[in-house]
């Protein structure tokens, strides 16, 4: 038996369709969340080896589900990248899994591994090496198997744990269904269903509809997964299937009733049905982890028909963009940056949500700079205007380059906030390429707010450079200026900070870890009086307000050991000094959350707000505390990482 409860996780691949059900069976089964790492593939590519090297540092389990795949028409397209990039990513994991230490390594394996045409069907394990696989999905199925040897040789040889799976074909909600890149249920799903609402005569479906598939829902695999980890622990392949299997005729009849079409289906007889029959032998799961489907597949059609109708778009994969640009994009996402007075703060937190929308949604990014900066700081409030330089070097330091260039028979559609299924609407309608659509949008927050982890491929873009010395940096924002006068609830008070600090430093000092605390903030240099008409302000108080140097009272601070003050310095200096710390403590502001989501490596300590929590992000309470154990496991792994030049 593998314990969760304390096992540091490696799960490549989290923000896919499976992943994203694995991350939940593990923590339903014990995993704690902080220890769970999830790199998407923008952090860290795994075809590169010290990309590797870092992901399965101070790891016990690996569940490897990183993976480039797409459906009939996509394996025919990019046999090359199929192989090439499945087999170098495993090969790479696995050796550096070993040289690291790892535990125990999951590998998920596919089921077009089987031969085309195997002497038994349901397919038993023992049938994997009786013929070639259906020649479509070769390059996919072989790279996979190839990691099966792999695993069997290097616990032959070394003792090294590794176990193989081969699902099924999967389907559920939160699928790809992108065009060109998913796989037939999600695909049907998406062609009746928008063919329902545009009510079409007719929908044209490849193949003759007489190859029949076995499906498994989602969430039944992921648990299968998670249970194979936790109990079994031999070097012989299992199957993970549903023990039902249906014709695609059959199937495509079905998802047409259910998404109510009712026109004419044609079936295109010179296009591939692939293989013939795939079904598995499950027997084995059932005896070794005591792993049985749960999901009948109706009930599982119908959940994943109600997911798409209400979501209408497909989940995060890096390969739904690659294949979007390579084909010619007719849409790209943008910043409205001439619809709002904001400070940098709120404005950068939108412009890199933006990224990381267009990303989570598979659409070009296009750059487009901050143009105006409604608030400046304090300094600015104090002298009742905008510093001259600061506007230019913000969009210097923080450009980021667009995935193409925009053509010239634009049509812009403004959207205030995010609307993933008008995005997803405009990507998949037809279009001749007479027109590019630019959608300009003010707030991503509708997306990354539901998923925060959205921001994860921010990381990879950063301007900053984490580099670990031999001192560990805590910093503290402190968030005051302009918000005494109009939003005072939304301050944390100075014994909040005091609180979480001293904690920190409690524990950081019983690890023998020297450390210095880096106070962030501003205040006034002299007393000063705002007025409804003051820079920065526009209206939003109703009399005159006065401030001074004493409204901070920094001297609560005192209180903090190792402590150094860094008071009214240049903004972008802060953001870069806050985002390159090993930890930071966040106030409730945006400036505060863009240091955070732009740090590569640090801990971040979050106090609940109107914007959430990534994952790894540890949440604290009114007295400042976080979850022990989760913080001395950092703060260990901290101690543990080499030291850079």
């Amino acid at each position: 038996m593998f314990d969760l409860t304390s096992a540091r996780i490696l799960v490549t691949g989290a923000h896919g369709f499976l992943g994203g059900y694995v991350y939940e069976q593990l923590v339903a089964h014990g995993a704690r969340t902080s220890h769970i790492r999830t790199p998407n593939a923008e952090e860290l590519d795994l075809r590169v080896t010290g990309n590797c090297i870092k992901a399965v540092r101070d790891i016990d389990l690996v569940i490897h589900l990183a993976a480039t795949v797409g459906g009939i028409g996509y394996n025919s397209a990019y046999p090359g990248d199929l192989f090439y990039d499945n087999a170098k990513m495993g090969i790479e994991l696995i050796e550096q899994s070993r040289l690291s230490g790892v535990g125990k390594f999951v590998q998920v394996g596919t089921v077009c591994a089987y031969p085309r045409t195997p002497s038994h069907i349901p397919f038993r394990e023992e049938d994997l090496w009786q013929g070639y696989p259906e020649e479509s999905s070769a390059p996919y199925g072989i790279a996979k198997k190839m990691l099966m040897v792999q695993l069997q040789a290097y616990r032959a040889q070394y003792g090294f744990r590794g176990i193989y799976l081969l699902p099924t074909n999967l389907y559920g909600p939160r699928d790809n269904f992108a065009p060109g890149s998913s796989h037939v249920v999600p695909a049907l799903v998406r062609r009746f269903t928008e063919a329902a609402r545009q009510q079409l005569p007719e929908v044209t479906v490849w193949g003759t509809g007489k190859a029949s598939r076995e499906f498994i829902f989602a969430e039944d695999a992921a648990r299968g997964i998670v249970l194979a980890a936790i109990r079994y622990d031999k070097p012989d392949p299992v199957n993970l299937g549903s023990c039902f299997e249906i014709e695609i005729r059959q199937l495509v009849e079905i998802i047409a009733r259910k998404t109510g079409f009712s026109g004419k289906i044609t079936w295109d007889s010179t296009k591939p049905d692939g293989q013939p029959r795939r079904k598995l032998d499950v027997t084995r799961a059932e005896r070794e982890f005591g792993f049985l489907s749960r999901v009948d597949f109706e009930d599982g059609l119908t959940r994943t028909i109600d997911w798409y109708l209400k979501h209408g778009r497909p989940s995060r994969s890096p390969s739904i963009f690659e294949s979007v640009v390579t084909r010619g994009p007719h849409l790209a996402v943008t910043y409205a940056n001439d619809k709002n007075q904001d400070g940098a703060g709120a404005q950068l937190q939108r412009i890199y949500g933006i990224y990381a929308l267009s990303r989570a949604l598979g659409v070009p990014y296009v750059h487009t700079p901050i143009k105006h900066l409604g608030y400046h700081g304090l300094p600015a409030l104090e002298n009742n205007g905008p510093p001259t330089d600061l506007l230019p070097e913000y969009n210097r330091v923080f450009r980021i380059p667009s995935d193409i260039e925009l053509p010239e028979n634009l049509v812009i559609h403004d959207t205030p906030d995010a609307d993933a299924g008008f995005i997803e609407a405009m990507k998949n309608a037809e279009n001749d390429g007479s027109s590019f659509h630019l959608i300009r949008i003010l707030y991503p927050f509708p997306v990354t707010d539901r998923d925060p982890e959205t921001y994860r491929c921010v990381k990879a873009i950063s301007p900053f450079q984490y580099r670990r010395s031999e001192v560990f940096r805590l910093a503290i924002h402190v968030r005051r200026g302009e918000l005494y006068a109009i939003c005072s609830d939304r301050m944390l008070p100075n014994s909040y900070y005091v609180s979480c600090a001293l904690k920190f430093q409690a524990i950081l000092q019983k690890l023998d870890i020297p450390f210095v605390c880096e106070l962030y903030s501003e205040v006034a240099s002299k007393k000063f009086e705002v007025t409804p008409e003051s820079h920065g302000i526009y209206g939003r108080i109703s009399e005159n307000i006065t401030f001074d140097p004493g409204m901070n009272h920094l001297e609560d601070f005192d209180a903090i050991p190792n402590l150094e003050r860094f008071v009214n310095i240049e903004p972008i200096e802060t953001l870069r000094r806050m985002a390159t710390a090993d930890a930071l403590i966040l106030s409730r502001s945006s400036f505060s959350y863009v240091a955070a989501i732009l740090s590569t490596n640090g801990i971040v300590v979050y106090y609940p707000f109107w914007h959430f929590a990534m994952k790894d992000w540890l949440v604290s309470n009114d007295d400042g505390a976080v979850a022990e154990t989760d913080l001395i496991e950092r703060l260990e792994s901290w101690k543990r990482s080499p030291c850079e030049s």
